[in-house]
């Protein structure tokens, strides 16, 4: 982990349906039934934060996975760093 630091994965515009169910697949496993129709109103009202408190260790492998599925996403800790991260767009 890097300097222990956490931040957010936040996403920075609304995905396309086929993406969008590729995302609400992607977290169904860490969340119930209620969340994921939020999660699924969150998505169509972006820019949103889909995940708080992530160490950036995390931060990094659900933004590469989450950019393969076509999300535009970043991560960012409290004091704005957002190049912690690999960031580059796809």
């Amino acid at each position: 982990m890097r300097n222990g630091k956490k931040g957010v994965i936040a996403l920075e515009e609304v995905p396309s349906l086929c993406d969008e169910q590729a995302i609400i697949a992607f977290f169904s496993p860490f969340m119930s039934s209620s969340a994921r129709a939020m999660l699924s109103d969150a998505l169509r009202q972006a820019p949103c934060v889909l995940m708080e408190n992530v160490r950036v260790d995390v931060g990094e492998v659900f933004v590469k996975k989450l950019r393969s599925l076509g999300a535009g996403v970043v991560f960012s800790t409290a004091d704005g760093n957002t190049r912690l991260l690999c960031l580059d767009k796809r």
